[in-house]
């Protein structure tokens, strides 16, 4: 127990420099890579950094287990369905847990709060935190950020990656009506796909996209599920029950 409650506060430590350096490199103390193997929450929601207007970039954390599934939603602020399926989602795992036996959920609901509390795409930056990543393609721009990882809320999906080690990444997207993949995802996408009317399309990472970085660079099969344009006038129920079935498959699938 000494164990678990140390590695929540260094978890919680590491993760507020996250949020607080400009010049933030993506690499673990000896401290976290031996501790975060050992703390094994349950149904824990923490704040894992701040945006930079302040609000929290929550993290989620269901089950403990070698298999582990980071599930991300709302990284353009204007794309929020997904946040409501994972909301259910959380939900759903507090009155499921046997669920998640042998499985590890990490779930970020909210990757832009700035951008979601003002309907944008970008944070109060300006920058698309889904280009803000270190991938070998990226560009540096004002758009995209004069570096890899200059956002706190790239450097906060950066970190979960890094300590959690996912075995694969599913990102909810809006609006182009698919299901598209990179890294080692391709035979994973086209088991979501027959869950649901989404068909697989390859759109290709986009320059330092979160697909190019997880996926091509580091090698994770990273799904990005691009919900149609009607799913943000559906409800969080309606959203439910025509994506639940998604969701478990990508919990169980490998």
């Amino acid at each position: 127990m000494f164990k678990r409650i140390l590695s929540f506060y260094i978890f919680l430590a590491l993760s507020m420099l996250v949020g607080c350096s400009n010049d933030y490199k993506p690499t673990l103390s000896r401290e976290a890579k031996f501790f975060a193997p050992v703390y094994e929450p349950v149904n824990s929601r923490v704040a894992i950094a701040t945006s930079n207007q302040g609000r929290d970039i929550e993290c989620i954390i269901h089950g403990y287990g070698d298999d582990t599934i980071l599930f991300i939603a709302s990284i353009h602020g204007d794309e929020t369905a997904g946040t409501f399926l994972l909301e259910s989602l959380d939900t759903y795992l507090k009155e499921h847990p046997e669920f998640l036996v042998g499985k590890q959920l990490i779930i970020i609901p909210v990757a832009n709060p700035d951008g979601f509390a003002a309907g944008s795409r970008f944070n109060a930056n300006g920058v698309d935190i889904n280009r803000n990543f270190p991938a070998d393609n990226r560009v540096n721009n004002k758009i995209n950020g004069f570096a890899g990882l200059s956002e706190p809320e790239s450097r906060a999906i950066d970190s979960v990656i890094r300590i959690y080690k996912p075995n694969r990444i599913i990102v909810f997207h809006e609006p182009l009506d698919c299901i598209d993949y990179d890294g080692p995802a391709q035979n994973l996408a086209q088991l979501l796909s027959k869950t649901c009317k989404l068909k697989v399309k390859k759109l290709g990472a986009r320059e330092g996209s979160l697909g190019a970085y997880a996926g091509e660079d580091l090698g994770i099969k990273v799904v990005t599920v691009e919900l149609p344009e009607e799913a943000k006038n559906l409800s969080q129920t309606q959203l439910w029950q025509q994506y639940a079935k998604l969701i478990f498959t990508a919990i169980n699938g490998r």
